[in-house]
């Protein structure tokens, strides 16, 4: 029988002080699992930003397959000085496999600074 930890596999990646984000879609954390066995898995992701200017659109898109999907977030901060958090996650039913995570981020336009104060990514099996 197999042990518990071995069932229940658990992968995540950091980052963080990514300072002064452009226009262009930036890599903030990327992670490539070892291979894993079919089943129930949860995914998420979660970071901390802030952006020196209101009213102007932060980007945010990850992919589970190395970049042939992207899931797009478009969040507009209302107060300069706030630290904004995202937090997303949902299950997925994976096949087996590796699995290549990248997370990207933008500012809508110039003028602005867009900084990410810390960045984690995480892929764990419950069932």
């Amino acid at each position: 029988m197999p042990e518990l930890f071995e069932v229940l596999t658990y992968d995540y990646a950091k980052a963080q002080d990514i300072l002064d984000v452009p226009e262009t879609y930036t890599p903030i954390v990327s992670m490539v699992t070892p291979s894993r066995e079919a089943g129930i898995y949860e995914f998420g992701l979660s970071l901390t930003y802030n952006m020196d200017t209101a009213s102007r659109s932060v980007l945010l898109r990850f992919t589970t397959d190395g970049g042939l999907i992207w899931t797009e977030f478009m969040a507009e901060p209302k107060d300069s000085t706030d630290d904004q958090p995202h937090f997303y996650q949902f299950p997925m039913d994976h096949p087996g496999g590796s699995l290549d995570v990248q997370m990207e981020m933008r500012k809508e336009t110039s003028g602005s600074v867009l900084d990410v104060h810390f960045a984690d990514t995480w892929f764990k099996r419950v069932g």
